[in-house]
This record gives C-alpha cells, structure tokens and sequence, in this order.
C-alpha cells in the first residue's frame, strides 16, 4: 500500500517536467482540473485492480488459514499417534528387554540340559554296552546249563530207556502159555460139510474193525475149526517205539494236538501258530495233503467227527471251530466259555460236540444250530474230556 501511495504522489509532478510558462489562469485551472480528473479516474482503476488484489489474496489467506488449521489438526493427531507409538515403543523395548532376560534364562537352562543330556547319554552308553555284556553273559550261562540239562536228560532217558529194555527183554523171555480148548461143533441136521465149510469161508473173509489189543492171528497153519473161534481178550507182547519213522517240520511253532482220524490213514496237527494241517500216512512216513485256516488263537485240542468228515478243534481264543475237510472252510465258530477251551470231543454223533474250559464248566453244542443246549459245573479246570 505505501509503494502505491508513493506512486500515486510521483505521479502527480514529475521532476522532468518543465516548468509552464505564465498562462491564463483559466487556463490553467482548466488544464489542472483535467490533468487532476484524469489522474482521479487512473486511481479509481488503480484502486479497483488493488481492490480486486485485496480480494483475491483474502480468499487465498482464507485458504491458506483454513489449510493451516487442516495441517495443525493434522500435526495435532500425528503428534498423539507420535505419543502412542513412542509409549508402544517403550513398551515394546521393555517386552524386548524381559525376553532378553527370559532368553537368557532359557539359553543357561538350555545349556545345562544339554550338559545333562551328554551325561545321560555317556550313562546310557555305557548301561547299553554293559546289559550287552550281561545278556551275552547270560546266554553263555544258558547255553551251558541247556547243555548240562541236555545232558542230565539225556544220561537219565538212556538210563530209562537201558532199565525198560532190560525189563522187556526179561518179560520177552518168559514163555506165556494159553490154553485154548476146542469146542465141538455139531453140524445141523440136513446140511453137510460143504455148508460148515462155506460158513467158516465167510468168517475168514477180512474186515474193517475197530483197534483193540485182542490176539491177532499171524501166518501160523491152523485148521478151520480154530479160526472160527473169538479172539481172546489178552495183550501178548507189548513194548515203546524204539525208532521214529518220520520227522516233518509240520508248524511254525509248538504243536499243542495230534489226533488219527479214525476212518482213513489221515493225521491233524494243532499247533500256536493257529493252523492245522492235514497229513496221510503212507509206508510210515507223512505227506502233507491240505491245511485249514482260520483259527483265532492256538489250537489246543483236535477231534475228528465219526465219518471223518470235520474236524472240530478248541483254541486259547475261548471258543472251538468246526470244519469241513472237504472244502477247508470253517463252518461254524462255538463261543460262550470265559476262558481257554482246553477240550473239545464229539459225542454219538456228527451232529453234537462237548467241551471243556479252564473257566470249569462242560458245555454240550448242538453242531446243527451252533448254540450250547447244556452247561454243568465241573469244579476244576479241564485238561481233557
């Protein structure tokens, strides 16, 4: 504003001007006050663009103010978060300092665990090295006493085996007479010798019969009359194997059952590895025919069935199955005993089974139906029916 009034003066009289000669005073008057009206209406335009000015730099110093207190409340809230964060940041660098201690603690906890765990690790070591010396001590000692208890065995089987020969030599010396009379036969009226030898024909025709320690007649030269005669009830000689004719590496583990099938030349074995096997005998010797599989635990007792068609076998897992030769398949699966069933046999008939259990109780099956239809206490635990 001064450097325009300033203006303003200077432009009123400028000192180049020369000074006017001597007018009229009129005229002078008059060209002072055109001079001055013009110098009026320059300053009304001066004024207006100044007021103009004025205007527009009010409306920027508004904004300017209304920017300011934009960036004021702006530097008041950064300032409050500056606040905050520096608090965060003392809280922060107190959190870092206490895991730096807790780091500390863990790292000497650290370290004396590790310490420890070498010291354990040498103790252990070293109780490894020595339970592998006691065990290998160990086994020498086993291997020796099995091999003294072998031996003692063995003295005492053939200390058994020398005093049963001696006696059976002694008793095969003794001469055992039978004295047999002979029956008269009558021949029935109206039929000759043709018919009594016809009769005595038919008895010498051979047969299945069952095992039992009746005479037997050997090559001997006899006459008909006396084959037509009963066995007699009388054990002549009996003696132990003394040999064993064949050896088969039959189960994977103890055989618990061996049973001959009474109509055939068929053997079962039963053992804990929950399998049985099938073998023929032929010439004294066994061949293995089929194995049945489908056991739930050892197999503890084997029976065939009359006609030597099934096989039903009890096992530890307190229950017996029964199965089918033919097919191998396990056709029915007894349970209802609470402990081991040690026996298991068949009665008249395929078609019903008893068994006994180490829990004391016999248990009479209907095969048929597979269900028990009696039970009786036994007072003891069963070893065999």
């Amino acid at each position: 504003m001064t450097g325009i009034f300033l203006n303003l003066c200077f432009a009123c009289r400028s000192p180049w001007e020369p000074p006017s000669p001597v007018l009229d005073p009129t005229v002078v008057l008059q060209t002072t006050k055109i001079k001055y009206q013009r110098q009026i209406a320059e300053l009304k335009d001066l004024s207006g663009v100044l007021a103009y000015h004025i205007i527009e730099l009010n409306t920027i110093l508004k904004a300017k103010e209304t920017e300011l207190e934009v960036q004021r409340t702006r530097l008041a809230s950064l300032q409050g978060q500056v606040s905050e964060l520096e608090g965060q940041h003392q809280q922060l660098r107190g959190q870092m300092k206490g895991l730096g201690r807790g780091n500390s603690a863990v790292k000497l906890e650290y370290d004396a665990l590790r310490d420890c765990y070498r010291c354990r690790e040498c103790e252990l070591r070293r109780e490894v090295e020595r339970s592998q010396e006691l065990t290998e001590s160990l086994v020498r000692k086993k291997a020796k006493a099995a091999e003294y208890k072998n031996y003692q065995n063995e003295r005492f089987k053939r200390a058994k085996h020398d005093e049963l020969f001696r006696q059976l030599k002694k008793v095969t010396n003794e001469t055992i007479s039978i004295d047999i009379g002979p029956e008269e036969v009558k021949p029935a009226k109206g039929k000759g010798p043709s018919q009594d030898f016809t009769k005595l024909e038919d008895c010498e025709k051979p047969g299945k019969r069952p095992f039992s320690y009746r005479l037997k007649r050997g090559n001997s030269v006899s006459s008909r009359l006396e084959s037509s005669y009963c066995y007699v009830p009388a054990c002549v000689v009996a003696c132990l194997p003394s040999f064993i004719s064949d050896i088969q590496e039959a189960h994977l583990s103890e055989v618990n059952a061996v049973k001959f099938c009474p109509s055939s030349t068929m053997l079962a074995t039963g053992g804990t590895d929950k399998l049985i096997k099938l073998w023929n005998v032929v010439g004294g010797r066994l061949e293995s025919v089929r194995t049945l599989e489908g056991a739930n635990g050892s197999i503890t007792s084997i029976e065939f069935d009359p006609m030597g068609c099934q096989i039903l076998a009890a096992s530890y897992n307190k229950a017996v199955q029964l199965w089918k030769i033919e097919d191998c398949k396990s056709r029915e699966t007894l349970t209802g005993h609470t402990d081991k069933v040690t026996a298991a046999k068949f009665r008249s008939t395929r078609y019903q089974a008893v068994t006994g259990s180490r829990d004391r109780t016999v248990k009479e099956w209907d095969l048929g139906k597979g269900a028990y239809r009696d039970a009786q206490e036994a007072g003891m635990s069963l070893a065999d029916l």
